[in-house]
């Protein structure tokens, strides 16, 4: 798509604003600077000049034959005072996809246009009503499916990582008027010393916003891995309580991943069974499968690594899991195994053929959930890749002003770096725009948001 089309701001769009499934109320939306004169032939009665935020009762009809398709509510909202800055309508009529569907259908033959992903929110940001954080803040509300990727929603909606972003912008660009200032008039009064000092608190600042731990937005991902035939099916299974995953004596079954929503209490977590991990696998296949499990473990909330008791190399691949943190499932607890085995290097012992330890392992589980949950309250926040990325740029051309300060660097060069910083955090909030940044983060909404 040309990003001239993506990023255009004409034209009237229109979409199913809840979700599509049966319920009592659905809303059709539309924004738009002819929004009203578009839907007002579909209205049985409508004034011309609506006052706006009225809700309007009337019946929905088809303008070509006057048949009633549905009793409705309509609300208008004037420019400048709506959720895109435009002028919107929104029609609110009885639930069910096909009631909707046809809704919207006659409002596209009316010459709407059928919204893109996230285009209500991208009109919205462009016309000023939103930064881009607080965009993200709406897609994480609809996308949340733990109570910590809601909180983390909430904490962005209120501003809070916004305000910690201008509070840094604010200090550096402070520090680059006096940096400025001392060019311009040469007094000599610049307090490099104190003004490194300010900056390290930047620095130290941004890093915080960068050390929250993974799944704390989005999915929770929970990868179990294990060498071949350590009985990773088996546990994903159990796990879900229904044959998911293919089982075999043979090792190297699982030559692909398979994922599944699994519920642990109030907790919604994405499970994922995968390859076996092999040093040296010979097949193409299998070599494929083993790099697709290194890659899921990079993108991991959090790691299985189940190990089969009765392999002579248990007491290693146990000891190899804990090295990394990841937590230490011994499997096939219900067979013997040495009795030399370092207990201490495994957190617990299951058998998913006889179901024993696996209600300690929900539970397992569903504490260290509870405590991340207790860890989105405080100040961290769950961030995009494109938001580390950019604080990462950021902290780099602090630390470089801080280093060239010390060093006698020459201030044009020092104010350059904080100039820089700034622009990485404005990248963040949607400052400065970049379209193809903004393309992709926007396609990720729901139709209708």
């Amino acid at each position: 798509m040309a990003k001239e089309q993506a990023f255009a701001r004409t034209g009237v769009i229109a979409a199913i604003a809840t979700g599509l499934v049966d319920a009592a109320i659905g809303i059709v939306r539309l924004s738009g600077k002819e929004s009203w004169e578009l839907v007002g032939p579909c209205l049985a009665t409508s004034p011309k000049a609506p006052s706006p935020r009225r809700t309007y009762r009337t019946t929905f009809v088809d303008p070509r034959t006057a048949e009633l398709m549905d009793e409705v509510l309509v609300v208008f909202y004037a420019e400048g005072r709506s959720f895109t800055g435009e002028r919107m309508v929104e029609v609110f009529g009885h639930g069910g996809v096909a009631n909707l569907t046809s809704i919207l259908g006659k409002l596209i033959e009316q010459g709407a246009r059928q919204a893109l992903p996230g285009e209500f929110s991208q009109r919205a940001f462009l016309n000023g009503r939103i930064d881009l954080t607080k965009a993200l803040a709406i897609k994480a509300m609809a996308q949340s499916g733990n109570p910590f990727a809601l909180i983390q929603a909430r904490k962005r909606l209120g501003g809070e990582f916004s305000a910690r972003l201008d509070a840094a912008r604010g200090t550096l660009v402070g520090s680059i008027v006096d940096i400025e200032g001392e060019i311009e008039l040469e007094e000599g009064t610049l307090e490099e010393s104190s003004l490194s000092n300010l900056l390290l608190g930047v620095v130290e600042s941004l890093e915080t916003l960068t050390k929250g731990p993974k799944g704390l937005a989005g999915e929770f991902r929970i990868v179990i891995v294990g060498a071949p035939n350590a009985g990773k099916s088996s546990l994903f299974n159990a796990l879900l309580g229904k044959e998911r995953s293919i089982v075999t004596p043979t090792p190297g079954t699982t030559r692909d991943f398979l994922e599944a929503s699994l519920r642990l209490g109030p907790y919604e977590v994405l499970l994922i069974d995968t390859a076996g991990l092999s040093n040296s696998p010979s097949d193409p296949v299998e070599r494929l499968g083993v790099e697709k499990t290194h890659e899921l473990l990079r993108e991991a909330s959090f790691v299985i690594h189940l190990v089969d008791v009765t392999s002579k190399k248990a007491a290693f691949e146990a000891l190899e899991g804990k090295a990394v943190g990841r937590l230490v499932v011994g499997s096939k607890k219900d067979l013997l195994w040495s009795p030399e085995l370092p207990r201490d290097s495994f957190d617990l012992f299951v058998s998913a053929k006889s179901g024993e330890g696996m209600d300690a392992l929900k539970k397992l589980l569903t504490g260290r959930l509870e405590q991340l949950e207790a860890l989105s309250k405080e100040e961290v926040f769950a961030l995009g890749g494109f938001e580390q990325e950019s604080l990462r740029h950021a902290i780099g051309h602090v630390l470089r002003a801080i280093d060239g300060l010390k060093k006698g660097m020459a201030l044009e060069a020092v104010s350059q770096e904080l100039l820089d910083a700034v622009s990485c955090i404005d990248r963040i909030s949607g400052k400065i725009l970049d379209f193809e940044l903004m393309e992709g983060l926007f396609a990720t909404f729901c139709v209708g948001k």
